[in-house]
């Protein structure tokens, strides 16, 4: 049965890319964060399903806190983040064989968040923190080679570097204090910083695309939240969903697709889920996941 879903998804990704000349994302996977109340607590759990939510599987027990999922380039591993040393730092997951393993070759103490590969693979982006500043750092995933990238007195966070290697987006509060937060490109040729983001509100968890064509992000304003999506210079800046509290986009690797979370109040109970849009704007729609659900990470292509 799983056979005949497998490729029942590499043919619709075939009508796909002939229909729109885009690549399809039916024959992918999400990782996501899966939240189940019990007891009165909530237990969070790494979990993967197909993209349509089907062969869901759980990739931690539960006991720790974790967040901030996200794929290597290849899609065979996963980092993310987690309490189990009691301050948040970043595990790996390796997805062929379950194991977990800690990252190495930081500093014991350094709280490690918003982990993300490097588009070659070869290193990884996160922000790192010892004190009251946080900022971007670059570990090699050979040797373990660490730098730091940002030097300030700010608070910088969420990397994500575009598909040709030569830039970083990440957010940053260096220009007005922790509610003001705007997203700036790191060039990792000049080491130059600049600021990208020019609209009103806060803005945070920056995604480039695939394509590298344009970046997704999260902002709020006026106490709501959105979705949106602007080049990477800045400028076309557009809003593709709104609510209560919606974030963490990432995109598909057709580049025209993003899932995020969206959490919603009924009955003075909140939940979260997770839901699909197109950069259009349109065809907003909730993915299937057996409990409350949040921060997803899209895979690459599944190997065939």
């Amino acid at each position: 049965m799983r056979q005949w879903r497998r490729l029942s998804h590499i043919i619709a990704d075939t009508i796909y890319n002939k229909i729109t000349g885009e690549k399809g994302f039916f024959d992918t996977r999400v990782i996501f964060v899966d939240e189940q109340k019990k007891n009165g607590f909530t237990v969070k759990r790494l979990a993967i399903m197909d993209q349509d939510g089907a062969n869901l599987k759980y990739l931690t027990k539960g006991k720790y806190m974790i967040l901030m999922p996200n794929f290597s380039p290849d899609g065979t591993q996963a980092t993310y983040v987690s309490y189990q040393l009691g301050y948040p730092f970043t595990y790996f997951a390796d997805l062929q064989t379950g194991e977990i393993a800690p990252l190495t070759g930081v500093k014991k103490g350094m709280m490690v968040i918003s982990p993300r590969f490097t588009s070659d693979a070869k290193s990884l982006l996160f922000a790192g923190s010892t004190g009251e500043n946080t900022d971007i750092y670059k570990i090699t995933m050979k040797k373990k080679r660490l730098t730091r990238l940002t030097k300030s007195k700010a608070i910088d966070v969420s990397p994500s570097e575009s598909p040709d290697s030569k830039f970083i987006v990440f957010s940053s509060d260096r220009e007005g204090g922790i509610n003001h937060q705007k997203l700036f490109i790191y060039n990792k040729r000049t080491k130059a910083i600049k600021r990208i983001s020019q609209g009103d509100g806060s803005y945070a968890t920056p995604s480039w695309s695939p394509r590298g064509d344009l970046i997704a992000f999260t902002k709020i304003l006026k106490g709501k939240f959105y979705i949106g999506i602007m080049s990477p210079d800045g400028s076309n800046e557009k809003i593709l969903t709104s609510g209560y509290l919606v974030e963490n986009p990432s995109w598909a690797s057709s580049g025209r697709n993003i899932v995020f979370t969206r959490e919603e109040i009924h009955h003075k109970i909140k939940h979260s889920s997770l839901y699909m849009i197109d950069i259009s704007g349109i065809g907003e729609h909730r993915l299937p996941t057996p409990h409350d659900a949040s921060d997803a990470s899209w895979s690459p292509p599944l190997p065939r």
